[in-house]
């Protein structure tokens, strides 16, 4: 942090470092309901074709500059599969 915040009620001091959760993204039952079930339906549209974009979520490949260098690749791969 570069400057004192508060948060949602919670003080987060200058200088902290804040890290998001990767697993807690991919967790929450706001976006995913059910979300310890494997259901890949839940990436597709109404019309059965994948979602694109801002639709989908992409939390598992991380975020910010530390995301997945082969996001796209393991994309293509399951598309190609598939």
């Amino acid at each position: 942090m570069i400057q004192e915040e508060i948060y949602e009620g919670y003080r987060l001091p200058k200088g902290a470092m804040i890290l998001g959760s990767a697993w807690a993204m991919t967790r929450d039952p706001d976006m995913y309901p059910n979300p310890e079930a494997f259901m890949p339906e839940r990436h597709l549209s109404a019309d059965g074709k994948t979602l694109l974009g801002a639709e989908r979520g992409r939390e598992v490949f991380g975020f910010g500059r530390r995301v997945c260098t082969g996001m796209h690749l393991a994309e293509a791969s399951i598309f190609a599969f598939l």
